[in-house]
């Protein structure tokens, strides 16, 4: 951590292809990306978020597993955006696993 604290990182990913005019991007692909970026914040976890309910449905189709713990971890972490997709899915197998 350096002397002004640690660095909190706001981005948004997507995949696609871009438009470009004057050497700026935009089109569909830029929007989504914002929109992306735009519903997290600094030390959001919607990557991890994403990964460990797509293991914790591997885990159920195979009976076993250690992803609903992890998963549970994850999802207390977020303060806001429960009616997000992601978590809204997550709530649903965390409800699975009761």
């Amino acid at each position: 951590m350096g002397a002004t604290g640690a660095l909190r990182v706001r981005m948004g990913l997507h995949a696609g292809e871009a438009a470009t005019r004057s050497s700026d991007y935009f089109g569909p692909v830029v929007n989504r990306t914002a929109r992306i970026m735009a519903a997290g914040h600094g030390g959001a976890r919607m990557s991890q978020l994403r990964a460990v309910v797509r293991l914790r449905r591997l885990q159920l189709d195979r009976e076993g597993g250690t992803a609903g713990a992890q998963l549970r971890a994850v999802y207390d972490t977020f303060t806001e955006g429960f009616t997000t997709a992601d978590l809204t899915e997550a709530r649903a197998l965390l409800e699975t696993d009761l």
